[in-house]
C-alpha cells in the first residue's frame, strides 16, 4: 500500500484558506486541447472535474492536481454521490483509512479523460474535503501519463491537450520520469541535485541531511526552527521539529530563484523511500512556492518538463503573495 500517497507521506496535505468564489464554468477548447480556470490556495492547483459512477450517478468535484501524488482519492462524501462503495479491505496509510473503489469516467471542461493505470481509493476519514483542504478529489498526474499538462500558474489557467496536436512552449529543463512521476534537477550552490516535481506540495521539502549540510556550508542563509506559513502542512505537533531554511542559490535550467523556502523531512523519506518509487536518486521536492511563479508544461508522453516565467525570481520573504520581484522573462 506503500506508495499509493508519496506526498501524503511528507505532509503536503496542508490547510487551504476558504473559498470566496466558485471558478467560472467556460472551458476554451482548440482541436483536443482543454483549458480550464485553475486556482491557487497556499501554492497548490485546483480545477474542477465532472465524474460519472458505475450506475451513472453524476457529481461536480473540486480537485487538485498533484504530479506526486500515487492514487485517485475520493472523500467518502463524493464516493456516496457517485454511488461508490469499498471494493476490497481498507488499508491504513499516514494517517489515513483507504478503502480501494471503482475508478469513475472522469472530465475536465467537457473533455473525457483517459486515465493511465489508474487506481481509486475512498478516503473514509474524511466525510466532506480531502484532510485539511477544500478538495473533494486528488488528481494524481501520473495518471494523465496520455496528455500534456501545463500548469500556469500566474494565469491560473490549466490546460490538457492531446500530444499530437499541442506544441509545448517554454525552455525545456533537465527531467526524468519514473513511475509517471516527474523528477527534475537544479544546482544549489553550484552543485546539481535531483527533486521530486512535485504539484501537490505547498513547500519545497528536502531532507534534514542535506539541509543542514547547506546550513553548515552558508551560515548567512536565513533559517528557523519550526515550520510556519505555506511550509507548516498541519504535521501536529512533528511541525515543531522541523526547520526552515532560505535557499541562497537555487539554479533550475536558465531559471535562479533567489531565497527560494525549504522544509526539513526525515531522514531517508526521499534519499531512500522516494528515490526508490521514481527510480532516480532525489534528496527532496520542488513544490508550490517555487513553481507558482512559472508556467509549467508536463509533457507525459515526451518525458520533458518545460518552464516559462521570469529568468530571476526573488522567492522569499512572502512566498505567500502573488507579488513577483523580476527581470528578464524566459518563454
Amino acid at each position: 500500500m506503500r506508495g499509493l500517497l508519496p506526498s501524503l507521506a511528507f505532509g503536503v496535505m496542508g490547510a487551504l484558506a476558504p473559498f470566496t468564489c466558485a471558478f467560472a464554468a467556460h472551458a476554451t477548447t482548440a482541436a483536443s486541447t482543454i483549458t480550464v480556470p485553475m486556482q491557487v490556495e497556499l501554492n497548490r492547483p485546483y480545477i474542477d472535474v465532472a465524474l460519472t459512477g458505475p450506475n451513472g450517478q453524476r457529481a461536480t468535484a473540486y480537485a487538485y492536481v498533484d504530479t506526486g501524488g500515487g492514487g485517485l482519492l475520493l472523500s467518502a462524501g463524493l464516493a456516496q454521490r457517485l454511488g461508490l462503495k469499498a471494493t476490497g479491505k481498507p488499508e491504513h496509510e499516514d494517517g489515513a483509512t483507504l478503502a480501494p473503489t471503482a475508478v469513475p469516467a472522469l472530465s475536465v471542461g467537457g473533455k473525457p479523460v483517459e486515465l493511465v493505470d489508474a487506481h481509486a481509493f475512498i478516503v473514509a476519514d474524511a466525510p466532506g474535503t480531502l484532510h485539511h483542504t477544500d478538495a473533494e478529489m486528488m488528481l494524481p498526474g501520473k495518471m494523465l501519463r496520455d496528455y500534456v499538462v501545463v500548469l500556469d500558474y500566474p494565469a491560473h489557467a490549466f490546460t490538457l491537450a492531446d500530444p499530437a496536436t499541442f506544441k509545448s512552449g517554454g525552455t525545456a529543463v533537465q527531467a526524468a520520469f519514473g513511475g509517471g512521476m516527474p523528477v527534475v534537477h537544479a544546482s544549489v550552490a553550484g552543485k546539481s541535485y535531483g527533486f521530486l516535481m512535485d504539484t501537490g506540495g505547498q513547500y519545497c521539502m528536502v531532507s534534514i541531511t542535506d539541509l543542514d549540510a547547506w546550513k553548515k556550508q552558508h551560515p548567512d542563509w536565513p533559517r528557523v526552527a519550526g515550520a510556519y506559513g505555506p511550509a507548516n502542512m498541519l504535521l501536529g505537533n512533528a511541525e515543531t521539529k522541523l526547520s526552515m531554511l532560505r535557499i541562497g542559490e537555487l539554479q533550475w535550467g536558465p531559471f535562479r530563484i533567489d531565497d527560494a523556502g525549504a522544509v526539513s523531512r526525515g531522514v531517508g523519506n526521499y534519499e531512500r523511500f522516494m528515490s526508490g518509487v521514481v527510480g532516480v536518486p532525489v534528496i527532496g521536492s520542488i513544490s508550490g512556492n517555487v513553481l507558482r511563479h512559472f508556467k509549467v508544461t508536463v509533457d507525459y508522453p515526451a518525458k520533458k518538463v518545460y518552464l516559462a516565467g521570469p529568468a530571476s525570481v526573488r522567492a522569499g520573504p512572502s512566498e505567500a503573495s502573488s507579488s513577483t520581484n523580476v527581470t528578464q522573462t524566459h518563454t
